[in-house]
């Protein structure tokens, strides 16, 4: 049964509440930067992060508890092109919606991928199901069996295409599913995989994560490396404004870490945040870039551009339920567009 969002606990600098949702035991944190996990004095075993504040004071937080958990496999909620993929693979591979999916990729490129399963349901009832188990024995039931899960049935695919050395340091995107199970993590392991990816916007929506306790993410793009510096004021001016509703990403900079930790940050930023604002006034390789991640995950993105300038057609020809493309004179304009 499901339980409503409740104070757990307090103390000096810390409140604690917690919910239930669909069997998953979800954690909201609000604690001073100063206070550590360990001094809230709750079982922190299995907690895995779900999402936080990045620059805002007290510092907010999201977990949620693992049935299963190692520390050897590092598990994190983030969205990705590669969902897309798993979600239409289900929609195409299976008449079960709950089935998961997983992607093995290394380097951006697909290893091998596959839908949990097979055609045992569709003749008989399911073992475990008859038995009350919720979770967990699936051995017991050949079409529940840890081999026909996404994550066997993924490994057993590269294998058989002889790509088995090219999963070492590999990732796995694990579609319609917010944990991994002990058989599945143990066969990871077994092939030096370390990674796991939870697709963060289904997350939210199967378990109703209760979106308002954290303040909206904005990611704000432009261009940097040709851009006066006037323009580049006129941009700072407008996070600042937006610093009093939102928690703002900021980029890392032109002269901060190396280019790899500028793109690894930057890429992150864009495909995490509520809500991308692409400032198209003066052209940006970069800026291009992102608007084409974001554009691919589908997720809400404003571009704006000043009266007078020329945007190319392709940016202005998008289309999707969340994207919008304006013109403006003064960024205080959208400012009122996002009501503040």
């Amino acid at each position: 049964m499901d339980k409503e969002f409740k104070l757990l606990k307090k103390g000096k600098g810390f409140e604690v509440y917690t919910q239930t949702r669909n069997k998953a035991d979800i954690f909201y944190i609000c604690r001073e930067q100063d206070v550590s996990l360990e001094d809230l004095g709750i079982d922190l075993d299995n907690l895995v992060l779900f999402d936080k504040s990045v620059f805002t004071t007290p510092l907010k937080e999201i977990y949620i508890r693992h049935p299963f958990a190692t520390k050897e496999i590092d598990l994190d909620y983030i969205d990705s092109s590669f969902f897309v993929f798993g979600k239409a693979l289900i929609e195409s591979e299976t008449k079960y919606n709950r089935a998961p999916a997983s992607i093995i990729v290394k380097d951006n490129e697909i290893l091998g991928y596959a839908v949990s399963g097979n055609d045992y349901h569709e003749k008989h009832e399911c073992i475990r199901k008859k038995k009350g188990i919720v979770s967990g024995s699936y051995e017991i039931c050949p079409g529940c069996h840890p081999d026909v899960h996404s994550e066997s049935k993924a490994i057993k695919q590269i294998i058989e295409k002889g790509k088995e050395d090219l999963m070492f340091g590999s990732r796995v995107y694990l579609y319609n599913h917010w944990w991994a199970c002990g058989p599945c993590s143990e066969k990871l392991l077994a092939q030096d995989i370390h990674k796991i990816s939870f697709s963060k916007s289904w997350t939210k929506e199967f378990l109703k994560i209760k979106e308002d306790f954290l303040p909206k993410k904005i990611y704000v793009g432009c261009s940097l490396t040709q851009a006066p510096g006037d323009f580049k004021k006129e941009v700072e001016n407008f996070k600042d404004k937006l610093r009093g509703k939102y928690d703002v990403l900021d980029f890392v900079g032109l002269e901060q870490g190396t280019a790899q930790d500028v793109y690894e940050w930057d890429t992150k930023c864009v495909r995490d945040c509520d809500l991308f604002i692409a400032i198209a006034t003066y052209p940006a390789v970069g800026l291009g870039y992102e608007i084409g991640i974001r554009h691919e995950m589908k997720k809400p993105m404003l571009v704006a551009a000043k009266e007078e300038t020329k945007i190319t057609r392709i940016v202005q020809g998008m289309e999707y339920s969340g994207y919008e493309f304006v013109r403006y004179n003064g960024l205080e304009e959208l400012l009122e567009m996002l009501e503040l």
